[in-house]
């Protein structure tokens, strides 16, 4: 049985793979499979040219954002640094208010007792 050898070119392959339609479907496959091969290779090759092209795109967005980031988290320290004083301040204020008219009174509770003991 004579068959007919056809030349297939892949469209990413430079190879051209002889095809007999009357060969051994062992011989066939094996073909197919040096085809796939040689594709999967092509695909790994671009796969890491792409992450590489990537990565040094990445690399000075990614200084940009963290010079970004260490700068809003000094203002932010420095925000909090600010509103927590700010907060002590009027703690220790509210703290006077209240304390200082409570010992007042207990001045004045103790003053009034002694009068009392005093006048007998």
């Amino acid at each position: 049985m004579t068959g007919v050898t056809t030349l297939v070119r892949h469209r990413y392959s430079r190879t051209l793979f002889p095809i007999d339609s009357a060969a051994e479907p062992s011989v066939c496959s094996a073909r197919i499979g040096d085809l796939t091969n040689e594709l999967v290779n092509w695909f790994n090759a671009v796969d890491a040219t792409y992450r590489a092209d990537l990565r040094e795109l990445n690399e000075p967005n990614f200084a940009r954002f963290d010079a970004k980031l260490e700068q809003r988290l000094a203002e932010l320290r420095s925000d909090i640094a600010e509103r927590v004083a700010e907060l002590e301040s009027r703690l220790t204020w509210r703290m006077f208010a209240f304390w200082a008219p409570t010992a007042l009174a207990v001045i004045g509770t103790g003053a009034g007792v002694v009068s009392l003991l005093l006048r007998r």
